[in-house]
């Protein structure tokens, strides 16, 4: 990972590796496999306990002991999203746009099809701002604080659906269905591209069948107005 993340490769798209003495080359076809499941791996392991148990990855430092770090190894921490993982699996899409491995298999359906990248500041950033609505450190009442804090969210990491799905649920109580509409349809897309939850605090079918609600009821103007309803909207055909 560390090498396609350096962009360590052979003009044909090859990679040389080295282990335990003994010299290997990879083809073209078997980096783009690797980076690919690299890619999946990451999406659906990766939230805040490992970010901190494996910090600084992928250059790990392995002198840090585990009696010092205690905090850090309780599991699972507060599954928290990781805040630096995403973009290095943008950096591992963009690496398969090299021409030599483009067209060995098919491109991931995430970042654009793997086209556009996300900045490491960029996504700890929204992860912050997304994280401060879930936590409740935003005012209670008004909506606006937390909409706008989502909105600026999103508009830093558009690539994963959660926090437009928050956002889509938040429009729906504000009366602005047409919004919610707009963010619950583009959340969906982001659920299916991946296949894995970001915010692993759920599973990703849970997502999509929250997300799915929200869409139906800002297509049917069927949102309730009273908090206890909320807990039949799935009883709705």
């Amino acid at each position: 990972m560390q090498k396609i993340l350096a962009g360590d490769l052979a003009e044909d798209g090859s990679m040389a590796l080295e282990s335990a003495g003994r010299s290997q080359r990879l083809s073209a076809y078997e980096v783009a496999a690797f980076t690919i499941v690299s890619m999946a791996d990451a999406m659906e392991q990766w939230f805040s306990w490992q970010e901190d148990i494996y910090s600084q990855f992928p250059q790990v430092q392995n002198q840090r002991q585990q009696g010092v770090h205690w905090a850090a190894s309780l599991w699972p921490g507060p599954m928290r999203p990781a805040s630096r993982m995403l973009s290095q699996i943008s950096d591992l899409g963009r690496a398969l746009q090299h021409p030599a491995l483009r067209a060995q298999l098919p491109l991931p359906p995430v970042f654009d099809h793997c086209s556009r990248q996300l900045s490491p500041g960029d996504e700890a950033a929204a992860v912050s701002l997304y994280w401060s609505v879930i936590q409740l450190d935003q005012p209670l009442v008004d909506l606006d604080a937390a909409t706008a804090v989502l909105e600026s969210a999103v508009r830093l990491n558009p690539w994963v659906g959660e926090p437009q799905m928050v956002l889509a649920q938040l429009y729906l109580s504000a009366g602005r269905a047409d919004d919610a509409a707009r963010a619950a349809t583009s959340a969906l897309q982001c659920f299916s591209g991946w296949g894995n939850a970001w915010d692993k605090r759920v599973q990703w079918d849970a997502w999509i069948a929250w997300t799915r609600i929200l869409l139906q009821s800002a297509q049917q103007g069927s949102w309730p107005e009273r908090l206890d309803k909320l807990n039949n909207l799935a009883l709705k055909g």
